[in-house]
């Protein structure tokens, strides 16, 4: 656990909202990468016992807002104004800047490995307020697909989250998106959409375990989808207001939001 003087000291440096902070795996060490309204991201170093702070990656010009965290120290970022930095940890900088790559803000960053169709190669999905997924191959710098999948006719919207690439569920990538859609893709397709299920409200948070993916709303409502037959198994009433956090393990559920409670929902044999 992080001392509370490391935490004390990380909110006084920055004095500005800390957007989002996640483990980065980088060899054998324990490190916590931040991201936040100063433009920076940040790297931590949460093991032993004098913890501090590793380095300071400057280069967005806006807010940064989104993270995604891959093997291998490898780090994407993206901001307020569209732009997305690929960054290699180890090496102390930005590895690939895509600039503008979104209409409005970056809303949703996942970093996928061993994607079927795409060989061990990572490749990075970024989605923004244009409801727009694209997905990017950072080691040749190439541009590999794009799907307009959570935006009405005038072009507004937004990529909730995404979330893929597991085995379990055959290597697809799921969405969601204020369109109130989950939606399923193949990356062997160019990443068309192969499925779509409506919810009941506006997405907050997604997750998957297993060949399941688990999509919380905004009325309060828990949807479980099975991914490989693309359809909802059933609903759960998980919270009086919208489900804002949904942590999974092989067989717990705990789900938390707006109403301030926290439940935990067992998976049965």
């Amino acid at each position: 656990m992080w001392k509370s003087s490391l935490l004390l000291e990380s909110w006084h440096w920055r004095r500005w909202w800390i957007s989002m902070g996640t483990v980065a795996p980088l060899g054998a060490s324990e490190v916590v990468a931040s991201c936040s309204y100063d433009k920076t991201v940040r790297l931590w170093d949460a093991g032993g016992s004098r913890q501090h702070q590793l380095s300071s990656l400057a280069g967005h010009a806006a807010p940064v807002v989104q993270m995604a965290v891959g093997r291998g120290g490898m780090v994407a970022t993206g901001d307020r104004g569209g732009s997305v930095i690929v960054w290699e940890v180890s090496q102390g900088g930005p590895a690939w800047r895509l600039k503008n790559i979104h209409k409005g803000h970056i809303t949703a960053i996942a970093i996928l490995h061993d994607v079927p169709g795409h060989g061990a190669p990572p490749l990075i999905l970024t989605g923004g307020q244009d409801g727009t997924v694209r997905a990017w191959d950072p080691r040749q710098k190439n541009h590999v697909a794009k799907n307009t999948l959570h935006s009405n006719d005038k072009g507004r919207g937004a990529v909730g989250a995404i979330i893929g690439g597991s085995g379990a569920f055959g290597g697809l990538v799921i969405t969601c998106g204020a369109d109130k859609t989950l939606k399923l893709l193949d990356p062997r397709s160019g990443f068309c959409d192969t499925a779509a299920i409506a919810l009941s409200d506006f997405p907050y948070s997604l997750s998957a375990v297993g060949n399941l993916a688990l999509c919380g709303c905004g009325d309060g409502s828990l949807v479980v989808v099975d991914v490989e037959r693309g359809e909802v198994l059933y609903g759960l009433g998980a919270n009086r207001a919208a489900v804002r956090t949904l942590e999974c393990s092989a067989d717990t559920l705990l789900c938390s939001g707006d109403d301030g409670r926290a439940i935990v929902y067992r998976f049965g044999a």
